[in-house]
């Protein structure tokens, strides 16, 4: 398989204005990698009331098993988990046999959501009916897999496409 700045550079000959899609690939590291410090800090602050933790555990968070605190963790959860997903897809959509405008389309919704997801579900867990804004990033992130998993199964399904992947 050709290197990522082969691919690169193919893709980014093809786009007209300044969003290469070399750009946006280092974008995705970028919020990916602010999301996995942020995953990481938003598990130090919950560690301080859990499990008997040096700190009371605040009032507007309430016991283990209600919403808030569920929403808190989930949200701590998500920066970990679609960090992951961003890195991952930065790296193989330049791969795909996608067009410029299904990658940039990729890219972005997983940007989108990586930032949005985590953001909203802690809002959510401050005051309740900020959870309705945790749909459209879900809805970005899935839609950015679904165009990840089209552009995968066009590369494999494609007549030469072993052939092409090797160029």
């Amino acid at each position: 398989m050709r290197g990522m700045d082969a691919l690169c550079n193919d893709i980014d000959a093809r786009t007209g204005d300044g969003w290469t899609i070399r750009r946006l690939t280092a974008l995705n590291r970028s919020i990916a990698l602010t999301s996995l410090a942020l995953g990481a800090l938003s598990g130090m602050l919950l560690g301080l009331w859990s499990f008997g933790g040096p700190a009371p555990v605040p009032d507007a968070i309430g016991d283990y098993g209600d919403l808030p605190r569920r929403l808190l963790r989930l949200g701590h959860i998500a920066f970990f988990g679609l960090a992951f997903l961003n890195l991952i897809l930065a790296r193989q959509v330049p791969s795909l046999p996608l067009s410029v405008k299904a990658m940039r389309g990729a890219l972005g919704c997983m940007n989108f959501g990586n930032a949005a997801l985590p953001a909203a579900l802690i809002a959510a867990a401050f005051w309740e009916p900020l959870k309705y804004l945790t749909a459209p990033p879900a809805f970005a992130v899935t839609l950015a897999l679904c165009i990840a998993a089209w552009g995968g199964w066009a590369g494999y399904l494609e007549p030469g496409g072993e052939e092409e992947a090797e160029r």
